[in-house]
C-alpha cells in the first residue's frame, strides 16, 4: 500500500493512500475505477471497467465536465488510446496523458497542490493482470 503526503492540503479531493483495488480519498474509501475532479469523485457511468473499451462517448462526458487536462491511470501496466482517440483530445484542445495508476496519482496531487483544474481517471492496480 502506498500513502501519500499530507503536506498541503488542496481545497480539491485528492489521493490519499492506494492499494491493490483500492482508494482513498480525504474521506473516503474505494474499490474499483474512480474518476477525480474537483471535490467530487465518480465511481460510474463515466467510464467503463477496462480501460480498453474507452469510447468517445466517454470522452465527451469528461470533457462536459471542464477539466483543464486528464490523466489516465490504467492500473499497473502500459495502456495507450488508439490514434482516433488521441485525436478526439487534440480536437478538443484537453491533454490526456496515459500512464500507470501510481503515476497518475502522484501526478493528480501535485497538479492539485497548484489548484489546476485536472481529472483524474484511476482505474485500480489488479493483483492477476
Amino acid at each position: 500500500m502506498m500513502e501519500m503526503s499530507e503536506e498541503a492540503m488542496p481545497i480539491y479531493k485528492t489521493i490519499r493512500k492506494y492499494a491493490v483495488n483500492y482508494f482513498k480519498t480525504q474521506d473516503s474509501e474505494y474499490h474499483g475505477p474512480i474518476l477525480l475532479f474537483k471535490e467530487t469523485v465518480f465511481e460510474a457511468d463515466l467510464f467503463p471497467k477496462d480501460p480498453a473499451d474507452l469510447n468517445e462517448s466517454h470522452f465527451r462526458q469528461w470533457l462536459d465536465l471542464g477539466p483543464e487536462l486528464i490523466l489516465l491511470g490504467c492500473g499497473d501496466k502500459q495502456f495507450f488510446l488508439s490514434p482516433p482517440q488521441q485525436h478526439f483530445f487534440i480536437q478538443n484542445k484537453t491533454p490526456i496523458d496515459t500512464m500507470s495508476t501510481p503515476a497518475a496519482c502522484r501526478t493528480f496531487n501535485i497538479l492539485m497542490s497548484e489548484e489546476r483544474l485536472a481529472m483524474a481517471v484511476l482505474y485500480p492496480i489488479l493483483l492477476n493482470n
